[in-house]
């Protein structure tokens, strides 16, 4: 392909091929010529030039196009990403500074993604410690423009806050790292609303950090947590009878009764399983309606091989199963398999999951009970489309290109 040749307007394949060489003289000459490419949208994802300059890392490219009118924090068309949270997961730091130079935004609404994310998760995402602290520097006390950077409720990201995203990718140096680095808010259900220190989320959840380690079963990451974190309101006396479910609960939900000696639990896994489960096939369930609550319940993945055999993987979408009146989940009627696997923190099921080679579909994920989205998005996080997926996704359209 010659890098001479003028591309037509919104040509993933001829934008992507100049943007990626940095050719800016033939970039230059559609600018001339009139073309208004800052609106087009390229690709399947609805990409603009400016996403595929951060993501070619050509910081001069980003300069330029900014300069002609595409905004850096332009939207892509499938997530909502915009420039910085594509740099943020790749750790390009230089356009990072282009970006931030020239406007784009942090934090705020102009700063979330689909998934309620910032740049400073996919940051976490990505595992660039250096992008990480770039982003909690410029949230600490004053925010990007010089005001409180916007830390509401609102703010929430669905798949938890940067420690909760490192955890989840078991990177114990990062993990001890950032919570020295920021401190208790980093573990708390509801991070200091007054604080101006913004670590990810104002979690209205009750998940902590100390329930993603707990219920992952890392033993290395919950006793550095417990160590410099003591105190934390999710050992409080109160917070078991205010919420449903302590760090230690769920680490038993899943079996592992070491980790919740470590969390001072004191609870069995049969009672805290038998306490948890509000749940039973509707009347007119299929029959192996029992058996799918029990396989889940139990982490009994012989028995969920053996009906997923017999019934097909279309069963776990099904609407078969009803909650009792708890008050805590919005949603308590037609509930299916993948609810429960939210519901009762069924860790184990991603592994499952990924040695079956299942596809979990998009809508599984839009489908959940607002409270259901943090511990569902971070567990199959791998999966997640318009996380970790989004960058598959387009990294198989620019390869497909070559």
């Amino acid at each position: 392909m010659k890098s001479s040749s003028l591309p037509a307007q919104g040509n993933l394949l001829e934008w992507n091929s100049l943007i990626a060489k940095g050719d800016l003289a033939t970039i230059q000459r559609m600018v001339e010529r009139g073309d208004l490419f800052y609106k087009d949208k390229l690709g399947e994802c609805g990409l603009s030039p400016l996403h595929l300059a951060v993501w070619h890392n050509q910081p001069e490219v980003c300069r330029f196009l900014i300069s002609h009118k595409i905004s850096p924090s332009v939207e892509e068309g499938f997530s909502l990403k915009t420039p910085l949270h594509i740099a943020a997961y790749f750790g390009h730091l230089e356009v990072a500074d282009v970006l931030l130079e020239l406007g784009a935004k942090v934090t705020g609404s102009k700063a979330r993604d689909f998934l309620g994310c910032h740049p400073m998760h996919y940051a976490a995402l990505g595992e660039q410690e250096k992008m990480l602290f770039l982003f909690l520097g410029m949230t600490h006390l004053i925010g990007p423009t010089g005001s409180k950077p916007d830390f509401t409720p609102k703010t929430g990201c669905t798949i938890g806050n940067i420690l909760d995203i490192l955890i989840r990718k078991q990177n114990f140096d990062l993990c001890d790292l950032i919570s020295s680095s920021v401190g208790i808010s980093i573990v708390e259900t509801n991070p200091r609303r007054e604080s101006t220190l913004y670590v990810g989320y104002g979690n209205e959840n009750t998940w902590t950090p100390f329930h993603s380690a707990a219920v992952l079963g890392d033993k290395r990451i919950v006793e550095m947590l417990v160590r410099k974190f003591p105190y934390a309101y999710c050992f409080c006396e109160e917070f078991a009878h205010l919420f449903d479910y302590s760090p230690s609960d769920v680490a038993l939900m899943e079996g592992c009764t070491e980790i919740a000696k470590i969390l001072e639990g004191v609870k069995t896994v049969e009672s805290c399983r038998q306490a948890l489960n509000c749940y039973s096939p509707k009347a007119n369930a299929p029959a192996y309606a029992g058996d799918l609550l029990k396989a889940i319940l139990e982490r009994d993945f012989i028995l969920l091989d053996k009906l997923i055999v017999e019934h097909g993987d279309g069963i776990l979408y099904l609407p078969n199963f009803d909650e009792s009146d708890r008050g805590f989940y919005r949603e308590q009627k037609d509930l299916n398999a993948i609810s429960l696997v939210s519901r009762l923190f069924c860790f184990s099921f991603a592994e499952w999951v990924k040695k079956r080679n299942i596809l979990i579909p998009p809508a599984a994920f839009l489908e959940r009970d607002t409270k259901e989205l943090v511990f569902f998005n971070w567990l199959m996080l791998d999966q997640q489309p318009y996380a970790t997926g989004f960058f598959k996704k387009v990294s198989a359209e620019i390869a497909q290109l070559s």
